[in-house]
């Protein structure tokens, strides 16, 4: 039956939007028929330019509101199904990481954010572009902002509407996830750490308050080796945790200095000392202090 499912959405993107065919979208899921056929990786190619189809024929006035509007209730419907399906740690994550739209459609970044979550054996290709696939059919990029455009209304989304609470869900499970080699050379291994500290950076400022996170943080991102490959980025992150960890109200404090490692918490210290006798409504603005409403939630 998923079969049939991908010749009829490979066809229909690909038809003129005639009245019968309305009557078709009008009455039919094609998307129901879709559930437990997720592993059905043609099927889900066939959902992007189907999806494709329905927005332009919509916008051009060929479609009408009713069968349009039926169409993606279905495949709001699926994306609740397939989320439903998997573990509480993809649920809370994977809307935040779809929702960093222009971060998580790079590249591989989809597929290595999966990898750092947990894993690819666990979760339907509709919410990640796996490398090899994406040689073949690049469409992902066709469907991640339908993905995210779900994840940000409320009425639409339900329990996964992505909130500041989302985004410090992932935001821990990247900060907590440890870097092991499985037997990937130190390239791949580097590649996959940058594109955590890259989530991180984007992740932490759209994040609620956490105490715990703001304490781990503390402990393991505030010093960075001067000789680590990615010195430059895990600085700035550093600096943007130092920030977090402010404004949730959790106090820096300076623990004992690793060799050969820099520290943020003495860096930023430095502009204290400097802001010595500046009006504290100048230091708040400047990021300061962790009364400062630097994050947005």
């Amino acid at each position: 039956m998923a079969i049939w499912v991908d010749l009829q959405l490979y066809h229909i993107a690909r038809a003129e939007c005639t009245s019968q065919l309305m009557g078709v979208l009008t009455n039919f899921n094609f998307f129901d028929i879709l559930k437990g056929n997720d592993r059905y990786v043609f099927s889900l190619w066939s959902i992007p330019d189907y999806l494709t189809w329905l927005i332009e024929n919509r916008s051009s006035g060929a479609l009408s509101a009713e069968a349009f509007n039926l169409q993606f209730q279905h495949f709001d419907q699926y994306i609740h199904h397939e989320l439903a399906a998997l573990p509480p740690l993809y649920q809370k994550c994977i809307p935040a990481a779809v929702s960093l739209t222009t971060f998580y459609g790079w590249s591989d970044n989809s597929a290595r954010i999966i990898v750092i979550i947990g894993s690819f054996f666990d979760i339907s290709q509709l919410f990640y572009s796996h490398p090899e696939t994406r040689k073949l059919d690049e469409r992902f990029q066709n469907v991640l902002p339908c993905l995210a455009d779900v994840f940000r209304d409320p009425s639409r989304s339900g329990p996964f509407c992505v909130t500041g609470l989302a985004y410090k869900n992932l935001a821990f499970r990247i900060s907590r996830r440890p870097a092991d080699q499985d037997g990937r050379s130190e390239a791949v291994v580097n590649e996959y750490k940058k594109t955590a500290i890259e989530c991180l950076m984007l992740a932490l400022p759209k994040a609620s308050k956490s105490f715990e996170m703001a304490k781990f943080l503390r402990e393991h991102a505030l010093q960075v080796c001067f000789t680590d490959h990615l010195y430059k980025e895990r600085h700035e992150l550093a600096a943007l945790c130092l920030r977090y960890i402010m404004y949730c109200g959790v106090l820096p404090w300076n623990p004992k200095h690793h060799d050969n490692h820099s520290c943020i918490v003495c860096e930023e210290s430095t502009h204290y000392l400097l802001l010595e006798g500046v009006q504290m409504w100048v230091r708040s603005l400047l990021g300061f202090r962790s009364t400062h409403k630097f994050w947005t939630e």
